[in-house]
């Protein structure tokens, strides 16, 4: 029995429940559990004993105001003595201008606002570096929504930091909120930034570490509040197999939040839930948006399986 959280939070739970009746150590008993904790970014995977092993994983998008940046700008507003002092800082500084001075604004910046085309984000530590060159393009760039052109940025990942440098002409700025000092609620000065989110698009990217497991299980990541219910069935996982060599699995819509779909395996007897296709699919399978559209698919819908006439 697949057991989807639905509502309760993006995961899922397996019973074996052959012995339906719970009396003299019989009974349904857990197989495994699976959870997308996306606020913390880690998938827990917990085993027939309740033993629970957590995969943490890079977050999947990063926006100008999570940036070292923004980090700044916000720093030197919140530390301004009074109204007058904010106000005297609220220009805002340019690359250009911090770049001849031989300075950059995440280090030197006075300001409560930043300008510029080098933007810089703090990663928990990680060895499989993000790459985006003739041969990967682990990295993809959405300014106002619209995708922008591999060749108008640089990417480089030093383990720790991620900089993205932008070759396009468009202004991109970040202005932080201006705090009220006699009134913390006010918020007539709200945050000013431009649109600009970098999107971890290589899931063979996002686990941390090189342990067991993590390439099986880090594309939990893209999972969702699992609203849809399993369907489950029998079907080869290599072109070249039996019939008996299939194996049970279940197919289900990634949830709310979620344009996947995860094809889990129940007979992964050292990684329980692995990702069918994973390694083909760079994770799940996607759905991919439309452009006419600027409604984010999610699939929250039960899948329907249809056996072919042509099967074994």
């Amino acid at each position: 029995m697949v057991i989807p959280y639905g509502r309760g939070g993006a995961g899922y739970s397996v019973l074996d429940v052959t012995e339906t009746e719970a009396a003299n150590d019989r009974g349904p008993k857990h197989l495994f559990s699976i959870y997308n904790n996306s606020l913390e970014n880690e998938v827990l995977v917990a085993d027939y004993k309740g033993v629970i092993t957590r995969f943490p994983y890079l977050a999947r998008s990063y926006t100008l105001d999570e940036s070292l940046e923004a980090e700044t700008a916000e720093r030197n507003i919140q530390n301004a003595a009074d109204d007058a002092a904010r106000d005297a800082i609220a220009s805002c500084q340019t690359e250009a201008t911090l770049t001849a001075a031989g300075q950059t604004f995440r280090e030197d910046g006075t300001n409560g606002c930043y300008e510029g085309n080098t933007w810089t984000w703090s990663l928990p530590t990680h060895g499989n570096l993000l790459v985006n060159d003739a041969d990967n393009e682990d990295i993809q760039v959405f300014v106002d929504d619209q995708p922008l052109a591999k060749g108008n940025f640089t990417v480089t990942d030093d383990g720790a930091e991620l900089t993205i440098k932008f070759s396009d002409t468009s202004v991109k700025r970040f202005r932080a909120h201006e705090v009220v000092a006699d009134d913390p609620d006010d918020d007539t000065d709200t945050t000013d930034a431009t649109s600009v989110e970098v999107y971890i698009a290589n899931v063979d990217k996002l686990g941390i570490g090189d342990g067991a497991g993590v390439d099986e299980y880090s594309g939990y990541a893209f999972l969702g509040d699992t609203w849809s219910s399993p369907r489950i069935f029998r079907m080869p996982l290599s072109s070249d197999g039996e019939y008996f060599e299939d194996k049970y699995v279940a197919v289900m819509g990634g949830g709310y939040g979620s344009s996947k779909i995860f094809i889990i395996n129940f007979e992964d007897e050292d990684f329980p839930g692995s990702i069918v296709g994973s390694k083909e699919n760079r994770g799940p399978i996607s759905i991919i948006d439309t452009d006419s559209s600027d409604i984010s698919n999610a699939l929250i819908a039960s899948p329907v399986v249809i056996t072919p006439d042509n099967v074994q």
